[in-house]
């Protein structure tokens, strides 16, 4: 007896064949394949089962030497039944974040857990987190090392950062001192570098949930979920997903957008983290969407600053200012930020100084 999985797949091919037969034809290279016999799950280049993850012939990556580095045997030792949960981390839209102890090892790592639904969307999303997650190996992006399919259930394997998300430490702090914001951007930055230049993706979605943070001292830029890969520097897209606060105006305007979406939003993160505050916030219940859009649009930050008087140095509302200009072509890559001198200042601040903060200002997870 064929499973549900199965026939809902063949009735989908089945109504795209009458309608859009080369639509059709490429769903079919794409879509997920829930095989009954075996119990894995095979997202296009991925094939998961409860053993873990392996690669389809179909996979490329864009450096050889990933290859090596997914090939380690760190990555092909880990087993779904040697971890044992400790406490939930986060939940979001499309699954939880677990803390969970590597019983062999005794190593903690993150645990995403994602229930799997057949559908185009989420079937999209999850190759595009997963090929991010696995092809990028930077020490500014959280690592993956690993990832399982069991029982309708798909479990990502992370790298666990011991003091949460940015969102939570500004939760207690309110405000993040000026040169304590611009190290953290700093690394954000060179995150972002490396995804837009050596990988070709758009994040789509930074902000200060997104951005984790270690006892070492370690900021790195997390969540795939939603991300975007080019297949060149020039490629643009205009597909509405994120989190509308730190979304760009012509994202916010349906407009094609590249990289220096990405940008935006860490000029909307760096105001926040100094100020406390957005530029400017959505309230859903004094405004409606079409008020926001058009507020972002006529949003020009160098008037914001003439109007309100921050205790920010010039050389810091001068980054601000490059991130948050309304034509993108105006707003700087991250290569050309990491040139700033509000950046370059951050040289001077001690790594013990940055873990030090940290310490006092949250708890340990």
């Amino acid at each position: 007896m064929q499973s549900n999985d199965s026939s809902r797949r063949r009735l989908f091919l089945r109504s795209l064949a009458a309608e859009e037969p080369q639509k059709m034809q490429n769903m079919q290279q794409i879509i997920s394949i829930v095989s009954s016999a075996n119990g894995s799950l095979v997202l296009s280049q991925f094939r998961l089962n409860s053993k873990g993850l392996t690669f389809t012939k179909s996979i490329v990556f864009l450096n050889p030497l990933d290859i090596t580095y997914m090939e380690s045997k760190h990555f092909k030792d880990l087993k779904l039944e040697d971890f044992e949960i400790v406490c939930k981390l986060g939940q979001g839209n499309y699954g939880s974040v677990e803390k969970v102890l590597h019983k062999p090892t005794h190593d903690y790592y993150a645990l995403k857990k994602i229930h799997y639904v057949s559908n185009d969307v989420q079937e999209s999303l999850l190759k595009k987190e997963l090929k991010a997650l696995i092809d990028c190996n930077s020490q500014y992006v959280v690592q993956c090392y690993g990832a399982f399919y069991s029982k309708g259930e798909i479990y990502i394997v992370m790298e666990y950062m011991d003091m949460g998300s940015l969102s939570i430490i500004l939760e207690k702090t309110k405000k993040i001192p000026e040169s304590i914001t611009m190290l953290i951007t700093k690394e954000v930055l060179q995150g972002l570098d490396y995804l837009h230049t050596n990988k070709h993706i758009i994040h789509r979605d930074i902000k200060p949930h997104n951005i984790l943070i270690n006892k070492k001292g370690e900021v790195k830029i997390g969540d795939f979920g939603i991300c975007s890969v080019s297949e060149n520097s020039d490629q643009k897209f205009d597909t509405f997903i994120g989190t509308i606060q730190y979304m760009s105006p012509e994202r916010l305007n349906g407009e094609e957008y590249g990289y220096d979406c990405d940008i935006w939003s860490v000029g909307m993160m760096t105001m926040q983290c100094i100020t406390g505050l957005l530029p400017f916030e959505f309230d859903a219940k004094k405004m409606s969407m079409i008020e926001y859009i058009q507020m972002s649009k006529n949003f020009k930050i160098d008037d914001y600053f003439q109007q309100h008087k921050h205790a920010i140095s010039e050389n810091t509302i001068y980054f601000i200012s490059r991130c948050l200009q309304q034509e993108p072509k105006d707003r700087s890559k991250a290569q050309e930020l990491l040139q700033t001198k509000a950046i370059k200042y951050t040289q001077s601040l001690k790594v013990d100084v940055f873990k030090q903060w940290l310490q006092l200002s949250i708890e340990e997870i």
